[in-house]
C-alpha cells in the first residue's frame, strides 16, 4: 500500500477535518518561547511557584471576605470553601515542587566540577561560588530526608524532623547571604566593562575623525545593549535575593522570625513573580 495515500479520505475533506485544528493555531514566536520556557525544569518550577504563592495570598483574602459577608448576614458560615480548595492546591504544588528538587543535587555537583576547570573571573567570585555550592550540598540532602520523614517513608522523631527542616533552611540562608556578595562582584565587573566600552567608543570617534580606521559602531552598540540586558537581569536577581533573605531567615529559626505567616507568603510571591520574569526574559 502506498504510504502517501490518504486513509480513506478525500484529500480536501481530510485537510478540512484532520488539519482544521492545526490550521486554526497561528504560528507564534510567543508560543515557541513558552514551549521552550515550560519545557525546562527551571521554567516549570517558576510557573508553579507563581501559582502556589498566588493561591496562598488569596486564601486569607477569601477568608476575610467570607467573614465580612457572614457578619453582614449574607452567608451561613464564616469560612470560604474556595479558600479551602486553594489552600489544598497550594499545598499539593508545594509538595510536588519539593519532590521535583530530588535531582537538584546533580547540577550542583556539575557546578562544583566545572568551577575548578573553568574558574570564575576573579578569586573572590571563585571563593564565593565554592561556598555557595557547598551550602547547597548540605541543603539538598537535608531537604530530601525531611521529605521522606514528612511523608512517613522513613520514620523520624518529630523533633528530628523539625531539625532537618531548620538546618536545610539555614544552608539555604548561607547561600542567599553569599549571593549578595556574588551580585556585588557581578555589578563591579559589569561597571568596569561598561566603563571600558565607553572609553573605547570615545577612542573610536577620535580615530574616525582623523580618517584613520572606521569605528565599528554596530558591534559597540550590540555589546552595550547586551550589557544593559545583563544589568536588568542582575537587578531582578538582586530583587529575588532581597525577598528570599527574610524567607530564609524566617525558616532558619525554630519558631520563625515573623509572627505574620502571610508576610512570608508575600515575600515568596514577590520572589516568584521576579524569578518568572527573569526566566522569561532570558528565554
Amino acid at each position: 500500500m502506498d504510504s502517501t495515500a490518504p486513509l480513506g479520505f478525500i484529500p480536501a475533506t481530510e485537510d478540512m477535518i484532520l488539519g482544521g485544528v492545526g490550521k486554526m493555531i497561528p504560528k507564534s514566536p510567543t508560543l515557541d518561547r513558552l514551549a521552550t520556557f515550560l519545557g525546562s525544569y527551571s521554567g516549570t518550577d517558576k510557573l508553579f511557584m507563581v501559582i502556589e504563592t498566588t493561591l496562598k495570598i488569596l486564601v486569607p483574602l477569601l477568608n476575610w471576605r467570607a467573614r465580612l459577608r457572614h457578619s453582614a448576614g449574607l452567608r451561613k458560615t464564616p469560612g470560604s470553601p474556595v479558600a479551602e480548595r486553594f489552600s489544598k492546591m497550594a499545598g499539593l504544588i508545594s509538595d510536588s515542587r519539593m519532590l521535583w528538587r530530588f535531582f537538584g543535587l546533580v547540577p550542583i555537583i556539575k557546578w562544583l566540577s566545572a568551577m575548578e576547570r573553568t574558574p570564575a573571573s576573579n578569586r573572590r567570585l571563585l571563593t564565593i561560588e565554592r561556598l555557595q555550592a557547598l551550602a547547597m550540598l548540605v541543603y539538598y540532602p537535608l531537604e530530601h530526608l525531611y521529605y521522606f520523614g514528612s511523608h512517613k517513608i522513613y520514620k523520624f522523631p518529630v523533633k528530628k524532623l523539625s531539625t532537618l527542616a531548620v538546618w536545610s533552611c539555614r544552608a539555604w540562608a548561607v547561600y542567599v547571604v553569599l549571593h549578595f556578595l556574588h551580585l556585588r562582584e557581578d555589578f563591579k565587573l559589569l561597571d568596569e566593562r561598561e566603563t571600558e566600552l565607553a572609553r573605547n567608543a570615545v577612542a573610536e570617534k577620535k580615530i574616525e575623525a582623523g580618517d584613520l580606521v572606521p569605528a565599528d559602531h554596530a558591534a559597540t552598540r550590540a555589546e552595550y545593549k547586551a550589557l544593559q540586558k545583563k544589568r536588568r537581569a542582575l537587578k531582578l536577581d538582586l530583587f529575588v535575593n532581597l525577598v528570599n533573605f527574610p524567607q530564609s531567615l524566617h525558616w532558619s529559626l525554630e519558631k520563625g522570625y515573623f509572627q505574620n505567616k502571610h508576610l512570608v507568603d508575600l515575600f515568596a510571591w514577590l520572589a516568584g513573580i521576579a524569578s518568572f520574569t527573569s526566566g522569561w526574559e532570558a528565554t
